[in-house]
């Protein structure tokens, strides 16, 4: 599922879902110690899941 990585951190910040959650079902790698989005690995791993998808088809 693909939704705004701010929206997603705003997300695990109200404690709506977690830093794992965030990368598992979102794609959207958090920094833990500052709370922000780590914008190259967020595209790196969404580049990831997308190939491992496409694979699975």
């Amino acid at each position: 599922m693909r939704r705004d990585p701010a929206q997603v951190l705003r997300d695990v910040e109200d404690e709506l879902v977690s830093v794992v959650a965030a990368r598992n079902l979102y794609g959207v790698r958090i920094d833990e110690e500052s709370m922000t989005i780590d914008a190259e690995a967020t595209k790196a791993l969404r580049s990831q899941q997308m190939d491992e998808h496409s694979l699975s088809m």
